[in-house]
């Protein structure tokens, strides 16, 4: 092989190389695009993720006095109905309240 067949391949392989080197640059920018992306992402989700704990806590407590709400309410009607009923019996029975 002459040298200047010798000089030719180098150059090719040269441009190659060059290629290859930033083919592989493109990828490692790409990676960083997607890190960075996936990093915002997380970062939103860890947010949501947030909120959505603080509304659980809200929700349970406004469940919670709701359903005490409704309790005192329906002992208070039962009490009412059981002096209800209490005066009905001594009505037909005859007793004067």
């Amino acid at each position: 092989m002459t040298r200047d067949e010798m000089d030719e391949i180098r150059r090719h392989f040269d441009v190659v190389a060059e290629s290859v080197v930033d083919k592989i640059q493109q990828v490692a920018e790409g990676h960083q695009v997607l890190v960075a992306g996936q990093e915002r992402v997380l970062a939103r989700l860890d947010r949501l993720e947030t909120r959505i704990d603080r509304f659980e806590m809200e929700l349970k407590g406004m469940v919670n006095l709701s359903f005490s709400e409704l309790d005192r309410r329906v002992r208070t009607l039962e009490a009412s109905l059981a002096a209800l009923a209490g005066r009905v019996e001594r009505l037909e029975g005859g007793h004067p309240s």
